[in-house]
């Protein structure tokens, strides 16, 4: 598992020592990234993601999908093989610093891969696993 972290505040007084600062954890495991707020003292209606950078995938997953608020959207994401650097692209202000989310990682399992005993299964979706990547 990795993990990675994002600090809010107002970058000018020491309100952060009477609390007033956002900390968000992100954690990717098994092709899966989960946000989690620890600190939400620090509210802008200015920030949002635009991008999430994952760092050591092996390979480009066939899908990424942000699931928020008990709804899915399917994401662009770029690769780059010789880096090994999946970005992926969030829509514009849909996606707040302080939104708890999930993003899945998804790679098409070809049916030969999940043959078993002569059966013919159609292609299954499963999540993408990664050497130790990390993001920010």
């Amino acid at each position: 598992m990795s993990s990675g972290f994002l600090y809010l505040d107002d970058g000018e007084t020491h309100g952060y020592e009477k609390g007033v600062y956002s900390a968000v954890r992100f954690d990717y495991s098994n092709g899966e990234i989960k946000s989690k707020v620890l600190n939400s003292g620090y509210r802008t209606k200015l920030s949002y993601y635009n991008k999430i950078t994952v760092w050591g995938v092996e390979k480009r997953p066939a899908k990424a999908r942000l699931l928020l608020k008990g709804k899915a959207v399917e994401l662009e994401t770029d690769y780059d093989s010789s880096a090994q650097t999946l970005t992926i692209h969030i829509p514009d202000k849909t996606l707040g610093a302080l939104d708890e989310f999930q993003v899945r990682l998804e790679e098409v399992v070809r049916r030969s891969e999940t043959k078993m005993k002569g059966e013919k299964r159609p292609a299954a979706k499963v999540p993408v696993s990664h050497h130790t990547p990390a993001f920010t």
